[in-house]
Formats: C-alpha cells, structure tokens, sequence
C-alpha cells in the first residue's frame, strides 16, 4: 500500500501556507493522526504542499503502533539540521537506540503499511460504534461531529450544562473525558467535551456512552426544575 500521499504541487495551496511561504515564516506541523483516516484518500500534510521548505513536520509511531514506544521523526530543511540534532541531544543525548533499530526493521520489512490499514478498520469500527452510541442515548440538545479520523468525537453539551460540572458527575460515575475548557483560551469550550474511542472495547464504549447521556439526561432534567422554580413570581411582603 502507498502511503505517501502524492499531489501535483501546483495545487492551490491554503492562503495561510502562502503566505507563509512568501515572507519565509516557519510553521511547525504536529501530525500524529495523520495516517489514522477512515477515508480512501487521506487529507494531505501541509508538508506535502510546501514549496520553499517554510514548513517542519513532526509525527510519531506511538499513536499508529503502540504508545510505549515513544519515537517520532522529524522533517527539517537541510539547513536546519544540524541546529535540531543539537537541540535533541540537550533534551534527553539520544532515543533508544534499541526501539529505533526495532522500528527500522519494523518499516523496512512492510509490517508498517499492513498496520496502518489494519488500525483504520480497527479504529472506524470503534467510531462508528460511539457515533450508534451517541444517536441512541444522547438527549435532545446535545450534538457532536464525525470525525474523519483520529481517535475523538467532540460533543457539544445541550445549552445550560457545563462540560466541567458534567464531568465531576461522570467520575462519579467511573465514565471520563476530557472537558473542552483545557483546549480553549476563552469560554468557547465551556460545553465542549472530547470523547476517546481508541482504547475501550466496543461494549464499554456502548456502555459508557449510555451511562454519560443518561447522566446528561437527569442533570438536565434538573437544571430545568431548578429553573423554573426560580422563574415563579413571588409577591414581596417585605
């Protein structure tokens, strides 16, 4: 299987890489979900649009392999080199030499491109079975994307709940996520919830799912009887 992803380079570029390009500003691309895509033709790496060397990509094995390995790469212009060498061995001298000699047969015998086919299958499957999740038990006013790859599906909380206080109850629960807030620098993420589905087994992302929305539910349902009981109107007597 090919897993370079191969375009004309005279496609139209985003305006941001442009412009990047033109005034010689660098961009760091962080991609380590990038091969995990559930469509026929993976969404190209600005890398792969980059024309005068203005972007520097990273990825990483851990999310494609296994997460104890802790190796990535590093694409850099020539120039750059030897500056990120030095930088690297400041941090930590070297990686594990072993794990990289394990990695280098890894690839060079082709087990890298039937793993990379065989988590899409695993990882859709276990997508599909959250998004199921979420149609069945999810209360009204509650919504959330299909992502196209990765390992999260982003919900979004029906109106007057919080994604924090939602969580706080989750726990309780022994059901977590991570809420939106700690990915936002203003109040956008308030109602913001990611939900993982790489590590859990089908039946306890089925599981956790029907506990969190049911739980979503009665807080709801709460909010609202709170609400109303301080909407009444009162006749002061003081």
């Amino acid at each position: 299987m090919e897993l370079d992803v191969k375009l004309d380079r005279q496609e139209k570029m985003p305006l941001f890489l442009q412009i990047a390009n033109r005034n010689h500003v660098p961009i760091l691309e962080d991609d380590p979900y990038g091969l995990i895509c559930f469509d026929n033709q993976p969404i190209p790496a600005l890398k792969a649009l980059d024309t005068t060397e203005s972007v520097i990509y990273l990825s990483t094995f851990s999310k494609v392999i296994a997460n104890g390995i802790r190796l990535g790469w590093m694409v850099v212009p020539p120039e750059l080199t030897r500056i990120v060498s030095a930088a690297k061995q400041i941090n930590d001298l070297h990686s594990s030499n072993l794990i990289q000699r394990m990695m280098d047969v890894y690839c060079r015998k082709g087990f890298f491109e039937q793993q990379i086919v065989d988590i899409r299958a695993k990882y859709k499957l276990k997508r599909d079975t959250m998004l199921k999740a979420l149609e069945k038990y999810a209360p009204e006013g509650m919504s959330w994307n299909t992502p196209q790859g990765g390992f999260f599906v982003w919900a979004t909380l029906p109106e007057e709940l919080s994604a924090i206080k939602v969580l706080e109850e989750a726990v309780n629960n022994k059901v977590s996520f991570v809420a939106g807030p700690v990915f936002y620098i203003n109040e956008n993420g308030s109602r913001k919830i990611r939900l993982n589905y790489s590590y859990a087994s089908l039946e306890d992302i089925n599981r956790g799912i029907k506990i969190l929305c049911n739980l979503i539910e009665g807080m709801k349902k709460k909010f609202a009887k709170n609400r109303k009981v301080f909407e009444k109107e009162y006749l002061p007597i003081v």
